[in-house]
């Protein structure tokens, strides 16, 4: 079986390489001054660079399909502060060349049957009658969509963008939202917080498919998105259950509908409860989080500086710095002076001073 030698991740400019990559977005363009050149982006499971070739664009760009694994001739150069690869050859990967899949589909750090079972015990921990019975007919352990749950990813590229994703993305988030409905106890329903967040992004399983190397939307995905998509499965699995309150399906959906938070960010309806505000903060905060832990990991892969920062992110704004993980407060004891608190200034004693006399 072939072994990879260079991954995404530890890539640096100048360095030359021929190497097998996962291709996808591959696309014909041309220049102002009317040269054709090739665009593609080229991946592996530790992350995705965008690639370019300047000569043989139209050849290069029949030799393979969106999805196939190439062998590729490049070299690692920077363009507007960016790395990205320049190919001198690329073609489709043979047969016999032995390409370990394994190498181009990135899976979440947990099992998914461990996964599974973290999440059949929270679907078991929802007192509402109507809902886990929701959640039982399609995550549950005889569940219509169990299976593709378990394997899908969260994302294409930005965050959980790997298998098992969504349902590592939708346990951190049950963390998370269980936590901040206990705040407000009065106001917010964690059986609904627990369904929604479950179900928020279901209709990522309608939205993206695997092909090749990664996932990449569907005609379906592209032309209706997985909000919609989504909410329309779960209502079509709530016709299914009698007697479903009226009111509960209307504000599931509602949670449903708002998990973008923002209608710049795609959300139909902005939220209205406080459920679908936590269901919108737990999807927020579990994306970014991941997001930085992706930095630090392309970190310890041999990318960044070599001096704590990562690449910079264009979607968060920053370069994350993992210096501070180096330092290990708890190591020696160190022996403190117990602490005593300042002695306060005594008491003025006596009446209160009065306003100075009027001027003569």
């Amino acid at each position: 079986m072939a072994s990879k030698q260079h991954w995404i991740a530890s890539l640096k400019r100048g360095q030359s390489l021929i190497d097998f990559f996962a291709a996808q977005d591959k696309a014909l363009a041309t220049t102002s001054d009317q040269r054709r050149y090739l665009r593609l982006r080229l991946g592996d499971r530790t992350g995705w660079l965008p690639a370019v070739a300047w000569e043989n664009a139209e050849q290069l760009f029949q030799a393979f399909d969106d999805g196939d694994i190439v062998k590729v001739m490049a070299e690692v150069e920077e363009f507007k502060g960016r790395l990205q690869l320049r190919i001198r050859q690329l073609r489709r990967a043979r047969a016999d060349e032995g390409v370990d899949p394994s190498d181009f589909w990135a899976a979440s750090r947990f099992s998914v049957p461990e996964m599974l079972a973290r999440l059949d015990r929270v679907v078991a921990e929802v007192s509402n009658p109507w809902l886990r019975r929701l959640l039982e007919m399609t995550v549950g352990e005889r569940g219509s969509v169990r299976r593709a749950f378990a394997e899908a990813a969260a994302a294409k590229e930005v965050h959980h963008a790997y298998l098992g994703g969504l349902l590592e993305h939708v346990l951190e988030m049950v963390s998370v939202g269980r936590a901040l409905a206990s705040l407000h106890p009065d106001y917010a329903d964690p059986d609904v917080v627990t369904a929604a967040i479950v179900l928020h992004d279901v209709g990522k399983l309608f939205e993206l498919e695997r092909q090749g190397g990664h996932f990449a939307y569907s005609r379906e995905g592209e032309l209706l998105g997985h909000i919609y998509l989504g909410a329309r499965f779960v209502e079509e699995q709530v016709a299914h259950i009698p007697q479903f309150p009226p009111d509960l399906r209307e504000e599931l959906l509602h949670c449903l509908l708002s998990h973008h938070g923002s209608l710049d960010r795609g959300a139909p309806v902005l939220p209205r409860t406080m459920n679908a505000w936590i269901v919108h903060l737990a999807d927020d905060a579990s994306a970014k989080l991941n997001q930085v832990r992706r930095l630090y990991e392309r970190i310890q892969m041999g990318a960044g500086d070599r001096q704590g920062w990562s690449e910079f992110d264009q979607r968060l704004g920053i370069r994350a710095y993992a210096g501070f993980l180096q330092n290990d407060y708890t190591g020696d004891e160190v022996l403190l002076e117990p602490w005593e608190p300042p002695t306060p200034p005594p008491a003025p004693s006596g009446p209160p001073a009065g306003p100075d006399p009027p001027a003569a």
